[in-house]
């Protein structure tokens, strides 16, 4: 992959016409598809299985032929089967997914894929309003797991990386001392970050705070936008397949990048639909229709105010394995539980857990004022049904333990598990 005509491609694609985006998808999605049936054993005995060959998908109307695959699907076959013949193994950069749900999956890169995808990341910083001369400070997993677009400490001269499980008084230090116009993060460094600042007292300077890899609700990015005193954004991306779609700062809902993955949302009956990925570039383990386990809602037609033709996401609902399960029977997406609490006055962060079929306890932190605790059980009883029990605990901190990501909803009766495979 040449990496000046990349750039140009990448930098081009937010301009095309939707036709010509569609053309450009049809192509990149040929190429790929008798790539991975020609290279890739996984993908050639799967769809020969199906009764599938390449010829069949001459463009993306083509795409639902192709059977799903995800990480379980993945996870049982070879990493041989799973890698491509045409690439060289110690040539590969080796990457692993953060296993938060508990399932860790090892994957192989390019190094023309990785370059490609930190000049998709670099796109999505600029949609923010920052520029290559600014200073970025980024709170990254210290495995590199994570790490936007590839994962080395290689960035722009301006870009700090520091470890997100550092504790919070190294993570201000190194905001006052690199003094960035942006910083990036999961949301459970950048919570801790915020509230240590608050205490402090200094104003920082900051142009953008940039939220990843953990749902960010309106209550957390409200509060994070005034501990800050800066714009958030949120990005989307997965270890698997990259920068996948971004906020601009006309904050109406997520570009995809479309010339690069194709996101398909499908209906899960929960308003919203489980989030597949096929990647357009991904060559020496190709991920073609992968269910990812997130739920997001597709945006209508329109253009975006910022000028950015990509098509875009409306919102992002959290995992599928984080829905929960109705008293009176089916699934209600994690999206409409956060989105009942965040007016909640005192309530600066709470994660709901679903115990049994009609019992959930709100953990709380914040502040407590009379009737608050009565409220959060009416709103939540208005999504769930009247008779389900609510317990509220106020705790001091509701950060996850190391190395876990912080999940809003969590379900813990083992049938709705299942639904994310």
């Amino acid at each position: 992959m040449n990496v000046t005509r990349s750039a140009w491609a990448i930098w081009r694609a937010p301009r095309l016409e939707p036709a010509a985006l569609r053309r450009l998808q049809s192509a990149k999605l040929r190429r790929i598809v008798a790539h991975a049936y020609a290279t890739v054993p996984f993908y050639r005995q799967l769809w020969s299985r199906h009764g599938i060959e390449p010829g069949q998908v001459r463009g993306i109307e083509d795409l639902p032929r192709l059977p799903v695959v995800d990480k379980r699907v993945l996870q049982a076959a070879d990493i041989a089967a799973r890698l491509s013949s045409a690439c060289a193994r110690p040539t590969l950069i080796e990457r692993r997914t953060s296993g938060s749900t508990g399932r860790p999956m090892t994957l192989l890169r390019d190094r023309p894929f990785e370059r490609h995808q930190k000049l998709v990341f670099l796109r999505a910083l600029l949609a923010t309003g920052l520029r290559p001369w600014h200073r970025l400070l980024l709170l990254s997993d210290s495995s590199d797991d994570d790490r936007p677009g590839g994962g080395d400490r290689r960035g722009l001269p301006g870009w700090r990386y520091v470890a997100s499980e550092a504790p919070a008084e190294a993570l201000l230090e190194a905001l006052l001392t690199h003094r960035p116009h942006a910083v990036y993060g999961f949301l459970t460094p950048l919570r801790q970050l915020a509230q240590l600042l608050r205490r402090h007292g200094r104003p920082v300077g900051l142009r953008a705070v940039i939220t990843t890899a953990e749902t960010l609700d309106g209550a957390t990015r409200a509060w994070l936008a005034d501990s800050f005193q800066a714009e958030v954004f949120d990005l989307y991306g997965c270890t698997e397949v990259g920068p996948v779609a971004w906020e601009c700062r006309a904050h109406l809902g997520y570009h995809v990048a479309a010339d690069t993955v194709i996101v398909e949302c499908q209906d899960a009956g929960t308003g919203s639909g489980p989030v597949l990925l096929t990647s357009l570039d991904l060559r020496a383990m190709p991920l073609i229709r992968y269910a990812v386990g997130d739920l997001a809602v597709p945006a209508g037609p329109g253009a975006c105010p910022c000028g950015c033709r990509l098509p875009r996401l409306a919102r992002l609902e959290g995992r599928l394995v984080d829905c929960v399960q109705r008293p009176a029977g089916g699934l209600l997406s994690p999206y409409h539980l956060t989105l009942a609490l965040e007016d909640v006055a005192g309530l600066e962060r709470f994660q709901i857990v679903q115990e049994g079929i009609d019992r959930f306890l709100v953990r709380a932190q914040g502040r407590s004022g009379p009737g608050t605790d009565a409220t959060i059980a009416a709103l939540l009883r208005q999504e769930l049904g009247a008779a389900t029990r609510v317990e509220v605990r106020w705790e001091d901190d509701l950060a996850p333990p190391p190395g876990r990501k912080f999940r809003v909803v969590e379900c813990r009766l083992p049938g709705v598990a299942a639904c994310a495979s």
